[in-house]
């Protein structure tokens, strides 16, 4: 519905993922939409679609420590997508031997192959290393959660 209310001039703008955005060829190819800036997530790894490799990311337009943490949160919140979770007390070398296999299965390239018949895009996984520094790192600040349940939730957004 969102998508229609865009291309119908009901609504401004929205987010969306990249490989998102190119499922819809004729937006791209057509030049049917205007694109602003992208978020690299993880940081540092830009799309490689033509389209979007000179846009700017998110956090370059990014005023204050604040924002850029904010930025940070949501690319984090992004990335994780669906991890595995494991229960409390799980021991250490049952959590090794899944992320091994978990390893193994991103970087073969038969399942690389099949997700690209059944998704439609390229495989970017992340390894377990990846995910626990980012969560790590993700910010903690108080302020940074409250505006990121705001811009998250259905009230008007806050002025800058």
């Amino acid at each position: 519905d969102l998508d229609i209310a865009l291309m119908n001039g009901e609504v401004d703008a929205r987010v969306n993922t990249a490989d998102t955005l190119l499922k819809r060829r004729e937006w791209i190819e057509e030049d049917l939409i205007d694109l602003h800036a992208t978020i690299e997530i993880p940081k540092g790894r830009k799309h490689s679609h033509a389209r979007f490799v000179k846009i700017s990311d998110l956090e370059s337009f990014a005023e204050s420590d604040k924002e850029r943490n904010l930025i940070g949160a949501y690319r984090t919140f992004r990335m994780i997508g669906m991890p595995l979770v494991l229960p409390p007390g799980t021991a250490k070398s049952t959590a090794q031997i899944l992320q091994e296999a978990m390893r193994k299965t991103l970087k073969d390239s038969e399942f690389q192959e099949n997700y690209k018949k059944l998704a439609g895009e390229e495989v970017t996984p992340l390894m377990p290393e990846e995910l626990e520094k980012d969560i790590r790192d993700l910010p903690r600040d108080s302020n940074v959660i409250e505006l990121f349940k705001k811009l998250s939730g259905p009230d008007a957004l806050p002025t800058r």
